[in-house]
């Protein structure tokens, strides 16, 4: 360091008395100030050298060295091609240096572009109508997402406040919703197409269904009732009317004694309801029918159905592809056979009408039932009888068998079966395992099998995904033959994966035998090795241990 400021002490007096090597001596002045970290300095001095020897490239070298150190490229780069030009031609040595100069400014210049292009706003770039359209598809998957938008910088922000189409989903709650409501009338302009208003909001003070005042109502198209606020609202400004223009209304905690012609009004064939939630309602179906025939969707919780059949709507709307009851409180039961042509989804919880049972679903793909109030092997045998093929997902919780075999028979008739889940059962789900795997045997066995014995073709191919969470009869030996059973067949010379049986099953993906304790925790870092996604949760009296495809072994020891 001594030496440093001695030779710049030199160099400071050799400037101060010029003469012709001046440029010289500011050189390495401005050399000393580049080791000592002090870029201004140095810089200062190299813009010096380049006043008093313009025709020399020791300052054009210099400078370009300073730039690179403040991380300045470009600058560097035409320092070093202004250098380069005024070297002379036996300046050999000179010019290498240069030219590795040059090398490292290059690289410099690489780098700073790359982190350019990662941290610019490319999205400020696009088009005003297209960046609305890619803001419009990240809202309508996620709503808050609105909220984030509006907080990335200055430019998004007046984007999004000036794009009527990205503020047409009003939800409200309890918190804030006179100012919510204001605040998207006026930048959607009152053409909201989505309203839902939960129940808190009727907490919430100072909450009036004034402050939706503004909102053209005839533009909604889908309305979520559940306030009794809006209920009485819309009698007060006569708007009932409006809801016969909705393509999917919810209705939650709402008297419909006497009322249900106000929620659907005209004609029913040109009413556009596709989608109908109703839940703890007081359901008139005989006034239902006559008014609601194109639904695509049902959904019915927790309703009080007032005496009369449930049929006829049903059969009023033939084109229903999603069905979901739960907990229906039901009046007398008809005698009635139905055929749903186009029902997809059907999803059944506690008590229902038995109608239900007895319906044809040929393009049945989702079943879902939880805690019938039927045995489940009569229903099921129903499906089997009725040749329901297309089944892709089969969930049965909480299910009550006296006999598994009807279970069995739809498994083989259903090869599309991607996802199993048997769930809170006592009995009978080893055999289910067991039919599973049955196409398996163990590689020791193999030599025994006669070349000519006829192999057992694999249930439900496709399956991909079991759950069998709470199910005590489940143990390690069946759960270790069905994940064994949907491996790849291993490669020996003598078979080709054309020949071989089990080349078209599919292996296993995810595997959930929560609170199942009689599987040993031994053998979960295998199962682990051969899934992709293993769940176990074993509880005690004190704790509960959980992993993801390994246990804490002391809980067996």
């Amino acid at each position: 360091m001594t030496f440093s400021w001695l030779a710049c002490s030199k160099s400071y007096q050799a400037a101060e008395l010029g003469g012709p090597n001046l440029y010289l001596s500011l050189d390495s002045r401005a050399a000393v100030y580049t080791k000592l970290g002090q870029r201004k300095e140095a810089l200062r001095d190299a813009r010096k050298t380049i006043d008093v020897a313009s025709d020399r490239w020791q300052g054009y070298a210099r400078a370009a060295r300073v730039f690179l150190q403040f991380n300045r490229p470009d600058s560097a780069q035409a320092m070093v091609k202004m250098a380069l030009d005024r070297l002379k031609d036996h300046e050999n040595e000179r010019r290498a240096s240069l030219m590795d100069l040059e090398a490292e400014v290059r690289l410099a210049q690489q780098a700073l572009e790359r982190h350019r292009s990662r941290t610019i706003d490319h999205v400020g770039k696009l088009p005003i109508e297209l960046f609305g359209e890619v803001a419009r598809i990240v809202v309508e998957e996620d709503q808050s997402a609105l909220v984030t938008l509006l907080h990335v910088c200055r430019h998004w922000r007046a984007v999004v406040e000036s794009s009527p189409q990205l503020w047409r989903t009003l939800i409200l709650t309890w918190r804030k919703p006179k100012q919510k409501a204001k605040l998207w009338i006026e930048r959607s302009k009152g053409h909201l197409h989505e309203l839902i208003i939960r129940e808190t909001v009727d907490d919430s003070p100072h909450w009036s269904c004034d402050s939706l005042i503004g909102l053209q109502w005839g533009r909604l198209r889908k309305l979520g009732l559940m306030a009794s606020s809006l209920e009485r609202y819309l009698r007060s400004i006569d708007e009932f009317q409006c809801l016969s223009n909705l393509d999917e209304l919810e209705i939650d905690k709402s008297s419909w004694v006497g009322t249900t012609e106000d929620y659907f009004t005209g004609n029913a064939d040109e009413r556009p309801l596709r989608h109908l939630t109703v839940v703890s309602c007081m359901l008139d179906t005989e006034a239902l029918t006559p008014r609601v025939k194109n639904l695509r969707s049902f959904t019915a919780s927790r309703c009080h159905a007032h005496p009369g059949s449930w049929a006829p709507f049903l059969e009023a709307n033939p084109f229903l592809e999603t069905l979901s009851l739960n907990a229906m409180f039901l009046g007398p039961v008809e005698d009635a056979r139905l055929r749903f042509n186009h029902l997809t989804s059907l999803q059944l919880t506690s008590s229902v009408p038995f109608e239900i049972y007895s319906a044809e679903m040929p393009q049945l793909h989702i079943l879902r039932l939880t805690s019938p109030t039927i045995l489940t092997n009569h229903f099921i045998q129903h499906l089997v009888d009725t040749n329901v093929l297309r089944l892709t997902e089969l969930s049965l919780r909480s299910c009550r068998f006296s006999d598994m075999t009807p279970l069995v028979a739809l498994l083989r008739i259903s090869p599309d079966l991607e996802s199993l889940e048997i769930s809170n059962t006592t009995a009978g789900v080893t055999s289910i395992i067991e039919a599973l795997a049955a196409h398996y045997s163990p590689p020791n066995q193999n030599s025994i099998l006669k070349d000519d014995a006829p192999q057992e073709p694999a249930l439900c191919p496709r399956l991909t995904h079991v759950n069998f969470t709470s199910c005590p009869e489940v143990q390690t030996g069946p759960i270790v033959r069905l994940i064994k059973s949907r491996l790849p067949p291993a490669s020996s010379p003598a078979t080709s994966p054309e020949t071989c049986p089990l080349s078209s099953v599919d292996r296993i993906q995810s595997l959930i035998i929560d609170y199942c304790p009689n599987v040993d925790a031994t053998w979960l870092p295998k199962l682990k090795d051969a899934v992709a996604y293993v769940s176990c949760v074993y509880t005690t009296k004190k704790t509960k241990y959980r992993a993801a495809g390994y246990v804490d072994i002391n809980r067996f020891s």
